[in-house]
């Protein structure tokens, strides 16, 4: 039994799960080859498909192939399904390039957010550091923002 079904049986509307989880974090230079992101563009449309009769939402975390000139080869996703439909796509915006990561190299960052509204409930999905360094909601970054010099 998967955690959404776990879930679903304890009442929950909506399973969360963690940044990158369709396709593991850091994917790194995986994310350079267009066999990988298509598959991971296919294993959301294949989540969709399996929790199509599930009573509860589904948010997970994956790469996803960048679209426009970004110069970039891929997103960094978040996506919530709904009884098979794909409500929203969200990219991250706040790409950390300090110590260990290397965001910026493979992804291109999002211009926005959007909102979506699930059971009359309005939503915005933040991944990761969006969630604690954007300048317009936060009166000064709470983690830094340069990459580590050795």
């Amino acid at each position: 039994m998967t955690a959404s079904h776990r879930a679903a049986l304890l009442g929950a509307r909506l399973t969360v799960f963690s940044e990158l989880a369709i396709c593991g974090y850091p994917p790194a230079d995986f994310l350079e080859k267009p066999s990988f992101l298509a598959r991971c563009r296919t294993a959301v449309d294949e989540l969709a498909e399996a929790t199509r009769t599930l009573p509860t939402a589904v948010l997970a975390g994956v790469a996803l192939p960048a679209v426009g000139e970004t110069g970039k080869p891929a997103v960094n996703a978040a996506v919530l399904l709904d009884q098979g439909r794909l409500l929203l796509e969200q990219h991250k915006r706040l790409l950390p390039f300090y110590d260990v990561f290397d965001e910026q190299r493979y992804f291109a960052p999002s211009q926005g957010q959007r909102v979506v509204e699930l059971d009359g409930l309005r939503l915005a999905i933040t991944i990761c550091e969006d969630a604690w360094n954007d300048k317009n909601f936060w009166p000064r970054r709470l983690t830094k923002s340069t990459r580590w010099k050795s």
